[in-house]
């Protein structure tokens, strides 16, 4: 292999004849006559199954089912939106309970169809179509279409009928079922009211006849005010309590009249100014009875009754107190008072003046002791009040009692009586309207028997499914097969890369286990004259030429998936390299999911994470080996940021150091669709070899990774291919007949290098 060719083929990437993913359009087109054939076969068996099982009739009818509507007796009753049902007619139609009644209607069990079947109204059920042709989920008009396949014509006519009878003989005794309960229903609570009421008011009557109060509407009958009865004592407290303020108010006006004609006395006040004050104070009492019955007191006084005065004052001065004119007028002055007090006015005796003649002072004494006996009087009305007052209180609390009784028990009559009248009312309505609810049906188009297209068409289909569906399927798992990568040819095709070298599949190990330097997968030292050690040979030998010619001293191994066998092929490659001589270190660059330490049995504990996080020197990390002339730097612990840690400065000075200390660096790289780190290790490396499984990597995942890896214009300088099978790769690989084998056994040995005093390791994924 020359540098031109390899060079050539890295770098060949403007064409890709592969296709990503399955392409079922392409499929189909590529294989059209083998679909085409497998469709026209389906037809043939399909017609043939038909022809072997018998055509089909199927029936039909048409049916309508309506709501009954009753004219409300009056304009209350009317329903606003009276719809239809719902969807349960045809849960109903469809139900066991009418295929059993139509079996029953319509003996259909002597049917040839059902001849043998112990459950006719279940194949019923399971055949029977019904569909809704007219209206809507709320419409008060239904039309549904019936259809019922069989084998013979009367009998699928003949089911359909029957269905058809049986919904309707269940729509009328539904109908008479639901009113007759309904009514039933309502009398019996029609009833139980009606007693109710007898008794309530038998006892509201009992109730009246021994209550103190005065009714005023019979039992039953609520007035507009909601009073039925009438609480007299009560109306007497709000009668007395008025009262009692009017006389408080009528007490305060004269305690304030006597308190002003006291200031105006004590201020020296004339007889004149006294008289007005009088006048007018009478004035303020405003045209009443007992003003105008003063004004005519003062009137006699001050114009009838004051002469006589003077005129006795006069005559008793003159001829002395015993003279007959004095008798005669002191006479005529008794009898004038006599006179007057009984016709109800009020007189005083006269005050004398210093002269001893009467004074006009009289008229305001007159006043006063008018208002001290009007006061008098008020004060004996409001003791009277008190007295009375307190006793209409109580006998009003004890009639209060009474009346809330009777409201009570007036209000529970009347409510049970409106009860009864609403359930008597409702009597009324259902016995006029019990005809007039519920559905009716009507079948609207006759049974019709026609030669069923659905069964010789079902069969087409099924022979169709069942050979065209095979033949599909085994193009689609041809195509998906022929999608992976199968063969080295399909690797190099597909990526546009050279094939360093094929490995084929490990045959089992026949070296003990406890022989074992290494894990069984490093073949190359396990088995040095097997079949796998002398195929990582060539690919060491093709790799050398590579890297002489391409410069290069630090190689990453990295491949599309996990489980390509990457890491088994750095083992086996590093360990090839290592017995030419040269000086070889292996790195363990996966930080995720690190296996190397457990493939060269070595410590994992103290590796690459170590030194990048500057913790470790690289002549303290690196371990040796039990083959000569090869090391290892492990992974070290799994760090919380294995790419953050790649990319610190000192990756680069790492493997500065390690090209002065070694001949040829390989980088055991993660995966390149699962994390970013091969991208980020590509920038520090020489070439990247791809690693691959046949059989297992597909196409777009491989393009997917190398276009990942070229994008950033990394070097692929080629693949190597894991897992073939013994003969697909013969053309890359080693001729099993040339091994060489144990003079004594006859078996393939070799002379692996003993390991040193170290820990073995579990078994781990290559």
């Amino acid at each position: 292999m020359t540098a031109t060719t390899t060079e050539r083929d890295s770098h060949s990437l403007e064409s890709d004849e592969s296709e990503v993913g399955i392409d079922f359009v392409g499929i189909a087109l590529r294989n059209k006559w083998l679909l085409a054939s497998g469709i026209a076969c389906g037809l043939v068996l399909g017609q043939l199954a038909y022809w072997q099982m018998g055509p089909s009739y199927e029936a039909r009818a048409q049916i309508l089912v309506s709501r009954r509507h009753a004219v409300p007796l009056n304009e209350r009753d009317r329903v606003v939106g009276d719809f239809g049902d719902r969807s349960e007619h045809l849960a109903l139609i469809q139900s066991p309970m009418i295929a059993g009644e139509a079996v029953k209607i319509g003996k259909l069990d002597r049917l040839s169809c059902f001849a043998g079947d112990p459950d006719p109204a279940e194949s019923i059920v399971e055949d029977l179509k019904v569909k809704r042709t007219s209206g809507q989920d709320r419409s008060f008009l239904n039309v549904f279409d019936l259809s019922y396949p069989a084998e013979k014509r009367d009998d699928a006519s003949q089911v359909v009928a029957a269905i058809i009878e049986a919904y309707s003989q269940y729509l009328d005794k539904s109908r008479q079922e639901n009113t007759d309960t309904v009514v039933e229903l309502t009398r019996k609570a029609h009833d139980e009211l009606l007693g109710q009421l007898r008794e309530a008011e038998q006892t509201y009557l009992a109730f009246r006849q021994s209550a103190p109060l005065q009714w005023r509407a019979p039992v039953g009958v609520n007035v507009a005010d909601g009073q039925n009865t009438t609480n007299v004592h009560q109306e007497r407290v709000i009668a007395i309590e008025e009262q009692r303020r009017l006389n408080l108010v009528r007490l305060a006006e004269i305690h304030a009249k006597m308190k002003a004609l006291k200031s105006a006395r004590e201020g020296g006040e004339s007889v004149n100014n006294l008289e007005a004050l009088v006048r007018r104070l009478m004035a303020s009492e405003g045209d009443t009875a007992e003003m105008r019955q003063r004004e005519i007191e003062f009137n006699v006084y001050d114009g009838r009754m004051m002469p006589l005065y003077l005129q006795e004052q006069q005559l008793t001065r003159k001829y002395g107190a015993d003279h007959p004119e004095v008798k005669a007028i002191r006479t005529a002055i008794a009898e004038s008072i006599q006179r007057y007090r009984q016709q109800g006015i009020r007189l005083t005796d006269p005050v004398l003046a210093a002269d001893g003649t009467p004074s006009r002072a009289s008229v305001i004494t007159l006043y006063e002791d008018t208002l001290r006996q009007q006061e008098r009087e008020l004060l004996i009305k409001n003791d009277e009040l008190d007295a009375v007052f307190e006793q209409e209180s109580k006998t009003a609390k004890e009639y209060a009692r009474y009346q809330a009784q009777d409201q009570a028990m007036n209000a529970e009559v009347v409510r049970i009586r409106q009860l009864w009248e609403q359930l008597t009312d409702r009597l009324n309505k259902l016995g006029i309207e019990k005809d007039s609810s519920g559905y009716s049906l009507r079948q609207i188009a006759p049974i019709k028997t026609e030669l069923s297209l659905k069964r010789w068409l079902k069969f087409l289909a099924m022979g169709i499914a069942a050979c065209g569906g095979c033949i599909g399927l085994f193009v689609v798992l041809r195509e998906w097969r022929q999608n992976l990568l199968q063969t080295p040819d399909d690797v190099r095709r597909t990526l546009r890369l050279p094939v360093i070298g094929t490995v084929c599949r490990f045959a089992e190990s026949l070296q003990n286990a406890a022989d074992r330097t290494l894990h069984d997968a490093v073949r190359y030292v396990n088995e040095p004259r097997s079949r796998e050690a002398e195929q990582y040979r060539a690919i060491r030998t093709a790799l050398q030429v590579a890297m002489n010619e391409q410069s290069i001293r630090v190689l990453q191994l990295t491949s599309p998936e996990p489980g390509d066998g990457k890491t088994t092929a750095v083992a086996n490659l590093s360990a090839a390299m290592a017995q030419t001589g040269r000086k070889v270190l292996v790195i363990d660059a996966d930080l995720r999911r690190p296996t190397l330490h457990h493939l060269l049995r070595v410590r994992g504990d103290v590796g690459l994470s170590e030194v990048l996080a500057g913790e470790v020197e690289l002549e303290n990390a690196v371990q040796s080996t039990v083959i000569d002339n090869l090391s290892i730097l492990a992974a070290g612990e799994c760090p919380t940021n294995p790419a953050e840690l790649l990319c610190s400065p000192r990756l680069e000075r790492l493997l500065h150091d390690a090209r002065n200390l070694y001949d040829i660096i390989i980088v055991d790289g993660p995966p390149v669709l699962a994390v970013s780190d091969p991208c980020i290790l590509a920038q520090h490396t020489d070439g990247i070899l791809f690693v691959l499984r046949a059989g297992r990597a597909t196409r777009r995942l491989a393009l997917q990774a190398r276009d990942i890896l070229t994008s950033q214009g990394l070097k692929l300088i080629g693949t190597v291919v894991n897992g073939l099978e013994d003969d697909s790769g013969s053309d890359y690989g080693y001729y099993p007949e040339y091994q060489a084998t144990d003079r004594n056994s006859g078996s393939p040995s070799g002379n692996a290098p003993r390991s040193r005093n170290m820990d073995r390791s579990p078994a781990v994924p290559v």
